[in-house]
């Protein structure tokens, strides 16, 4: 009886032009078949691409493993690309996605943004499924690994790196971050919303602080949770 054939893993699938690094250590087997699907991110890789302006200054918050800011920075009209992700073990797979891409134009930090930082470290839970490690401890769950990690305070964030624009994937976050208070500089906000762990009361108020901050939903960019907001201008 022969021996069960082994399938090596990948140095990286590529995804809407973008090689990602997919290393076992950190990329579960359940996201790596999202990845050769072509299901990972695909509406916001898509949507990023077609409403990066010239000049274009990209904040993303929830770096993952690099696939979005890769898009941002192999856009020629991109000037600048900064991204924050909580999840420390991702780092280095964020720079392999980048330099597997020729992507040298983004500046990561690893870190959490908030409204107000009232300490310095906060604590992140990782999961197996590195796109479901957040901020919140889930009621009765035990195999999430707590670890502490930097806050950054979103206003001072605005004003060093001066953004044009937010691309944000923070797991259920979004609820406490954009609260209606301004947003200087910034005249669009790519955000992935997250209803079943925001819930109804959760969204009205995302869509009623963005309205708040003068800002309006884009129905032609949006799909599903999916949302573009865009600052009305006058």
């Amino acid at each position: 009886m022969g021996s069960a054939e082994v399938v090596s893993r990948p140095e990286y699938v590529e995804h809407l032009g973008i090689k990602i690094s997919v290393p076992e250590a950190t990329v579960s087997d359940t996201v790596l078949k999202f990845m050769k699907e072509g299901r990972y991110e695909s509406r916001e890789g898509k949507i990023l691409n077609q409403i990066i302006e010239d000049g274009e200054r990209i904040l993303e918050l929830g770096g993952g493993i690099g696939f979005i800011s890769a898009i941002a920075g192999k856009n020629p009209k991109t000037a600048a690309v900064r991204t924050y992700e909580a999840n420390p073990n991702l780092a280095s797979v964020i720079a392999t996605t980048h330099q597997l891409n020729s992507v040298k134009n983004v500046d990561v930090k690893t870190g959490v943004l908030v409204r107000e930082a009232r300490q310095s470290i906060i604590p992140f839970y990782l999961r197996k499924d590195f796109w479901g490690s957040s901020l919140a401890k889930r009621e009765g769950e035990t195999n999430a690994k707590e670890v502490m990690v930097p806050v950054y305070e979103l206003s001072w964030v605005l004003g060093e790196f001066r953004p044009t624009m937010i691309v944000c994937d923070i797991e259920g976050g979004e609820a406490d971050l954009f609260d209606g208070r301004s947003l200087p500089g910034v005249k669009k906000v790519l955000i992935e919303l997250h209803q079943p762990m925001i819930g109804p009361k959760g969204m009205k108020a995302i869509f009623d602080g963005f309205s708040q901050s003068g800002f309006y939903y884009d129905q032609d960019f949006s799909a599903g949770g999916v949302v573009l907001f865009r600052r009305l201008e006058p």
